[in-house]
């Protein structure tokens, strides 16, 4: 059995991305590192019609800690409703404090600190549907020789102007425990490809209820600035071992593109151009709306020519 299991949260809108990147998965990771996928359950029997023995299909609900209903066929729904309001978002209600309900962008990263107790692996990896790995990826690029787990974090990163990953990083440390000095910059933890220790996991959402005497998924279901890879790494610099803190880097392994306006073909080749020896996989932003025949010129530039 491997020690890496591959997790991706996706939704019924990415089907063809995620298709891409699972067949990418296929090819480029060991045979015993299995793909697991939490989706709506209205999305579920979709993802579940891709025949693959290394897939698993988890619905929200499998996954969601109690205290937590997923609402996605009410979500489905309302979308197909005209007069509701996009900007009305409910992804789950938190029986704890029914109002506000939890949206969708939070829903997504209770998910991601959940699965930690579904699955038995030992790192855990994290890929979006928009990533598509382009080179081999072994389990030992994410575990040193002492048995940490690899962690990303390119330091000074943050600064005020960031103002989403500064408020993601102040809400990391109230989450914590942890005095907020306001030093001007800190450390940033959100990348394409991002790697956990389950056991470390562990540890961390036991620390939030520690700080707050109750479930850790009540304490982040109900903030409005949050970021899952923010909590993780502040806990990881904090209060994680000399080992676990030795196995911090600050390559990505993944060659992002964040924007959110289309890449034109021109940008593609550009684009290109920043892929190093270290990434093993590209990411465009699928807000971006970038079409796929230009992303499939990025695919051919950095050498990957039978995907997408």
């Amino acid at each position: 059995m491997s020690d890496m299991a591959i997790i991706t949260p996706s939704y019924r809108p990415d089907f063809s991305l995620f298709q891409r990147l699972h067949e990418s998965v296929v090819k480029y990771t060991e045979e015993d590192v299995m793909h697991h996928i939490i989706v709506p359950s209205t999305d579920a029997e979709m993802f579940r019609s891709i025949v693959s023995p290394r897939l698993v299909v988890w619905t929200h609900q499998d996954v969601l800690p109690p205290g937590l209903k997923s609402t996605d066929r009410i979500a489905a729904g309302m979308r197909r409703l005209p007069i509701v309001p996009s900007r009305i978002n409910c992804a789950a209600i938190n029986w704890h404090r029914p109002w506000i309900p939890v949206r969708g962008w939070l829903l997504q990263q209770i998910l991601k600190l959940a699965i930690g107790s579904r699955v038995k692996e030992r790192v855990l990896l994290f890929l979006d549907s928009d990533v598509v790995l382009v080179r081999p990826v072994f389990s030992r690029t994410f575990i040193d020789e002492q048995g940490a787990v690899r962690l990303y974090g390119k330091a000074n990163a943050i600064t005020p102007e960031m103002e989403r990953h500064y408020q993601w990083s102040l809400a990391a440390h109230e989450i914590l425990g942890l005095p907020w000095l306001d030093e001007g910059m800190y450390p940033d933890h959100v990348a394409g490809i991002v790697s956990w220790d389950r056991e470390v996991l562990r540890r961390c959402l036991l620390r939030v209820e520690e700080v707050a005497g109750r479930r850790w998924e009540q304490v982040i279901a109900e903030r409005r600035h949050f970021s899952e890879w923010m909590l993780y790494g502040t806990y990881v610099r904090h209060f994680g071992s000399d080992q676990e803190k030795g196995f911090q880097r600050e390559s990505t392994l993944c060659h992002s593109y964040w924007s959110q306006t289309p890449m034109t073909s021109k940008e593609a080749l550009e684009f290109s151009e920043g892929f190093t020896n270290e990434d093993v996989a590209v990411h465009v932003q699928s807000k971006s709306m970038t079409d796929q025949d230009t992303f499939r010129i990025v695919l051919e530039r950095v050498g990957e020519e039978e995907l997408g």
